[in-house]
């Protein structure tokens, strides 16, 4: 992608189209796709090229949707003081240039930072205020995804069902807007919230995580299919199939040659280790 990006060219298309600047845009959704693919380092490099691109960038409406789509990578690792910095300075920018869509997805962003560092009450209001003004300027896109943090956040402080909600609008909009990349996640979700309602709920929860890893594995979304196979082996151990628990864990776990660090494959560590 970078042998050809021509910056100047670039400069001067977007003063006459006035679109994003296509090489950081290309590097922040590369982060993405990296992430998802099963390679959260290679994906945070990605990251760090979005930001050195940015500092060449003179384009505002470029800088403050490259921040905000730098939250989302982080948000993926779970590095929730970066999300929280990355969200701050993507609203200051989307608010000193009127660009309300990047100042609401900012807000939630910011929300989700908060309610996963100890701030549940008030990152909740902040998601909220941010998930109604997205929704009132018309966003759609990425909507599955603030709905499936969302849920995640209820789900902390104590909403479970409110959550369940928020996961079936988000279920709604996958498939009226065939936005998918999240469709795993918000599976998993579901189950975990199920449980959360009602711990007899056993049965739709472990479907909701088979459905889960059905899904990320048609999309070979690897780190997705190690969330979904965390959930459905704490599941799992709890029924004392732990034979079956580790042998579905260790499949995925072992298949990772990087991201050792992150929190997501610590806590399949951890796990694997407990089954032992």
């Amino acid at each position: 992608m970078n042998r050809c990006y021509d910056a100047p060219r670039q400069q001067h298309h977007l003063q006459v189209a006035q679109l994003l600047e296509a090489g950081t845009t290309a590097t922040a959704y590369c982060a993405w796709a990296l992430w998802m693919l099963g390679y959260p380092d290679q994906a945070l490099e990605r990251g760090r090229q979005t930001l050195a691109l940015l500092e060449q960038s003179e384009h505002p409406y470029t800088q403050s949707r490259s921040l905000y789509w730098n939250t989302i990578l982080h948000e993926f690792r779970q590095e929730w003081a970066i999300v929280d910095e990355r969200a701050t300075r993507a609203m200051k920018s989307a608010d000193e240039h009127g660009f309300s869509l990047v100042l609401a997805a900012g807000q939630i962003m910011q929300g989700a930072a908060m309610a996963a560092t100890g701030q549940g009450k008030a990152g909740l209001q902040q998601m909220r205020d941010g998930l109604h003004a997205y929704q009132d300027k018309g966003g759609l896109f990425q909507r599955t995804h603030h709905l499936a943090m969302f849920a995640k956040a209820l789900n902390a402080e104590g909403f479970p069902e409110e959550g369940l909600e928020a996961l079936q609008d988000a279920a709604n909009l996958v498939e009226a807007t065939g936005e998918h990349y999240y469709e795993a996640e918000i599976h998993r979700l579901k189950g975990e919230l199920l449980l959360t309602a009602s711990p007899q709920a056993v049965t739709q929860a472990e479907a909701c995580f088979h459905q889960a890893l059905d899904v990320a594995r048609y999309q070979e979304a690897k780190s997705l299919e190690l969330r979904a196979a965390t959930s459905l082996t704490r599941l799992w151990r709890q029924q004392d199939k732990n034979h079956e628990a580790r042998e579905l864990l260790a499949l995925v776990y072992n298949w990772f040659t990087e991201g050792f660090d992150t929190a997501d494959l610590k806590d399949a560590k951890v796990l694997l280790s407990e089954l032992t």
